[in-house]
């Protein structure tokens, strides 16, 4: 198993059991090693949990299954259509398969991906689960990717007026006293001075600097309590994977993490186009850039170079609408 977060970890794992169903062969677990990332406030303190990976197996409920005895194995990097009767073979003739990565197959079959839902909340469902304080109220989870990402990569981040953007809309068709839930990690800060982060020995090839400065309210997370949002910010990771697959509506960000949750929701799921594909049932959100007004744009225009344009289509607002409509009516 390669090395990753643990949304990578976990995406890498369900795509290898849709990859089982497609080709109708056995899937035998194995357990994950070793995740990357432990989270933002764990990544600044240098902490890091050695049982994290066991916490994860053992919350998502995945069969402890041994591999049938092969005197033969191969192992598929990544998985390409042409190469499916290839592996297929293989297994039917006794030979042991071993996948690293399930893409691209997965990125081109996600029908798979959903067929292997039942199976996987039936796992999920059969192992304890945090307790969820809250109400009864219909229940939006937003998961606004940040934390270590100021550090590299920072053009994955969707800017806060995109989340805003889709929270408006929402607040169009949903009841009105429906909760906004706003997951994220980072600071709360109100501090326009900086701070110095050094670099980890976790991702340190991703970050070459020995440190970085950052500015303290480089997050801005009063953008959403001014909306009315509840924000949940360096909680427990699985108490907020818990909150977000429990919500009746998701909303994702461009992280393997929230693909993973939205694999895992029950409710509508909000998909901003990134690079994994959408599972059919989900509601694929315009292209960031085209729902923001020109004034949020001007100042990260020169990321816009960086996305692939896609033109925007008002029916992906009208099957927001109805996924609204349908869920209320079935509450």
């Amino acid at each position: 198993m390669a090395s990753d977060g643990a949304g990578g970890q976990i995406q890498r794992i369900i795509g290898i059991i849709a990859l089982a169903e497609a080709l109708r062969v056995p899937y035998d677990h194995s357990p994950i090693i070793k995740i990357d990332y432990h989270g933002w406030d764990l990544y600044v303190n240098k902490e890091f949990d050695l049982e994290l990976p066991k916490k994860w197996d053992a919350f998502l409920g995945f069969p402890r299954t041994i591999a049938s005895p092969s005197t033969e194995s191969r192992v598929w990097n990544n998985v390409f259509s042409d190469q499916l009767p290839d592996i297929s073979r293989w297994i039917r003739n006794g030979g042991q398969a071993r996948i690293v990565l399930p893409y691209p197959f997965l990125d081109v079959f996600p029908q798979y991906l959903d067929k292997v839902r039942p199976k996987l909340w039936a796992w999920y469902d059969g192992t304890p689960k945090p307790r969820l304080e809250g109400t009864d109220k219909f229940q939006v989870s937003i998961h606004v990717r940040r934390g270590e990402l100021h550090l590299w990569e920072s053009q994955r981040m969707l800017p806060n007026q995109y989340y805003l953007s889709i929270i408006r809309e929402l607040k169009k068709h949903v009841p009105a006293d429906a909760e906004f839930h706003i997951h994220s990690e980072g600071n709360v800060s109100a501090d326009k001075g900086t701070e110095e982060v050094f670099r980890s020995e976790v991702h340190s090839a991703y970050m070459r600097e020995p440190s970085k400065h950052l500015r303290k309210n480089r997050d801005h997370f009063e953008d959403f309590v001014k909306e009315g949002c509840i924000l949940h910010i360096n909680e427990d990771i699985f108490q907020t994977f818990h909150r977000c697959v429990s919500a009746d509506i998701f909303v994702m960000s461009k992280s393997s993490l929230s693909h993973v949750m939205g694999v895992y929701s029950r409710g509508i799921v909000v998909y901003q186009p990134f690079w994994h594909s959408p599972l059919p049932s989900w509601c694929v959100a315009p292209t960031w850039h085209m729902i923001m007004s020109p004034k949020d744009i001007l100042p990260i225009g020169p990321r816009m170079i960086i996305e692939k344009l896609m033109p925007k289509k008002s029916k992906r607002w009208d099957q927001l609408r109805a996924a609204c409509m349908l869920r209320r009516a079935q509450i």
